[in-house]
């Protein structure tokens, strides 16, 4: 495999096959204690590989949290908090957070808040977490059904990616995480999309993983606190985080990158309506998720609470609506105010075109 390096604000992003980063933190950094943050799956399929690549890990406590979306609350964040403050945890504790984007968010914002900040390290498990959610410094958790609204901007000592992890995913899990690198290309540019949209069809993960890498790193460096630039990297989030909440809420089991791929579809259309773009301006994008992607349980009947939901939306400004949208693959513009009216048209046009 192809080992590369990259960073943001001091941060270093290593993809790799090894371990050896972790250990030499690790040993630089003498800590008293190191802690493994990871959910029940991860401790069964992933703790074993990395416990055995590294010895020094072996005294490590394993703090497992409760995986999935639901789980990203503050009952989480209570129950780390106590178990390291039950194993006298101090200020020079490390955390290594080793899991999916629950994990990371999670066990970041632990981090964050205990005794004013101690150190972690994010291993992500999942592609999705691989290509994004470990990378950037958010952390965070779920409240009252809301999607991050409670967390921090806290730096981990690095992130480690290695793809080894992969291989342990279903393959909704693999689909979910693509998702997003597919928002990522739509963003950045033609030969960006052009990457992805091949390999995808191959399934080549390598070359798309190290893109979406490079291009997050380098969103994240130039706007770490997303005052600006790092918006653009809510394309298909502000209708997506509101159907996941939904479908949350119901019960059902979805993953993120399934209804980021509804709220990119709606993002589209309303670019198409902005912008007065012709027909047919997206519909080689839309095939390709509707190829790839399965049909959500939703109805014309869930708009009103949709739209309900989208109104707590963090990018919403004195209560309308904004959007990441398109005016060409590469050429986002953040903040687009919409109208409810259009809003609703967009989601309709999504959930109807994905049935289809």
């Amino acid at each position: 495999m192809t080992e590369q390096n990259f960073s943001y604000s001091g941060v270093p992003v290593l993809y790799s096959g090894k371990f050896d980063s972790l250990e030499k933190i690790i040993r630089d950094n003498d800590y008293s204690r190191v802690f493994i943050i990871t959910d029940k799956n991860c401790k069964k399929y992933c703790w074993p590989v990395l416990r055995k690549e590294l010895s020094l890990l072996k005294k490590a406590e394993v703090i497992v949290i409760k995986g999935g979306e639901r789980n990203k609350n503050w009952d989480n964040i209570e129950r780390i908090t106590d178990i390291l403050t039950d194993n006298n945890a101090d200020r020079k504790s490390l955390l290594v957070n080793l899991g999916g984007g629950i994990a990371t968010d999670t066990g970041g914002f632990a981090a964050a808040i205990y005794k004013r900040g101690i150190d972690y390290v994010n291993i992500p498990t999942s592609l999705l977490g691989m290509v994004d959610a470990a990378i950037g410094s958010k952390t965070g958790v779920d409240f009252n059904a809301y999607k991050n609204q409670l967390g921090a901007i806290y730096h981990p000592k690095a992130v480690i990616v290695n793809p080894v992890f992969l291989q342990t995913l279903p393959f909704k899990d693999v689909m979910s995480g693509l998702a997003e690198t597919i928002k990522h290309s739509l963003t950045d540019g033609k030969a960006h999309y052009d990457l992805v949209r091949k390999n995808v069809a191959e399934f080549k993960l390598e070359p798309i993983i190290i893109s979406s890498l490079q291009f997050k790193t380098s969103i994240v460096q130039q706007d770490l606190y997303e005052q600006n630039l790092r918006k653009v990297l809510n394309f298909g989030h502000t209708a997506g985080h509101a159907i996941e909440t939904l479908l949350i809420e119901r019960g059902e089991k979805v993953k993120h990158g399934e209804c980021v791929v509804y709220g990119m579809v709606t993002a589209l259309e309303l670019s198409r309506q902005v912008y007065k773009q012709k027909e047919n301006k997206w519909s080689e994008i839309i095939e390709l998720l509707r190829k790839y992607y399965p049909v959500l349980p939703l109805k014309k009947q869930d708009l009103r609470k949709l739209l309900k939901i989208m109104k707590q939306d963090k990018k919403n400004v004195k209560g309308s609506y904004r959007f990441v949208l398109l005016k060409d693959i590469g050429s986002p513009e953040i903040g687009v105010p919409v109208d409810e009216k259009s809003v609703t048209r967009a989601l309709e046009y999504a959930i109807e075109t994905m049935k289809i």
